[in-house]
């Protein structure tokens, strides 16, 4: 999981010196913070017990054209699912662990000089599994390839906006879901 935290992470310093930077575009990034529900829908999901839970994440986009933007969200959910984990004869409560780092593209078209809306699409890595208490996730979870669409409604003021959004992840492995929240977020130069 720490090797796909620092490739986003430079990623995004690479993607900083795009032309967009260059052109002296206002808006460029876009910083937000998302609470939402998560709720699985395949089969996964009843072979682990797992139906619903909270997911949060941040996100970051910078802008490649008016109304053009791309950027990286990563965000995850821990869901206390009543599993156990058995290692070296020893019982572990464990919880479902989900990580999604995703890249993504959306346009934003403005309805009101305080209201827009905002669709995209995207791919994504995904860590999934049975993580026991205390323990680091990563002998625990395996990586998946997904994709996603989503919409949102912003209302925005100068530089603050805050909204709801709606997304459908299909995941490989049928770790598949849904997920609706809200997001405040910034943007800046």
């Amino acid at each position: 999981m720490k090797r796909y935290l620092a490739i986003g992470f430079f990623a995004m310093l690479i993607l900083d010196t795009c032309p967009a930077r260059a052109a002296g575009q206002t808006d460029r990034w876009q910083l937000a913070f998302k609470y939402s529900t998560i709720e699985f829908v395949g089969k996964q999901a009843e072979d682990n017990a797992i139906k619903r839970g909270s997911y949060g994440a941040l996100e970051a986009y910078f802008k490649l054209l008016p109304g053009y933007y791309i950027g990286s969200e990563i965000g995850g959910s821990s869901i206390n699912n009543g599993s156990k984990v058995n290692l070296g004869g020893t019982v572990w409560d464990a919880d479902f662990e989900y990580l999604s780092i995703e890249l993504n593209a959306k346009a934003i078209h403005q309805l009101a000089r305080w209201l827009d809306v905002e669709a995209g699409l995207g791919c994504a890595l995904v860590e999934a599994g049975n993580v026991p208490v205390y323990f680091s996730a990563e002998n625990y979870t395996k990586t998946y390839f997904g994709a996603q669409g989503f919409a949102g409604i912003n209302i925005k003021g100068e530089h603050w906006y805050t909204g709801i959004d709606a997304k459908y992840q299909l995941v490989e492995d049928d770790y598949s879901n849904w997920r609706g929240g809200v997001h405040l977020g910034y943007r800046f130069d």
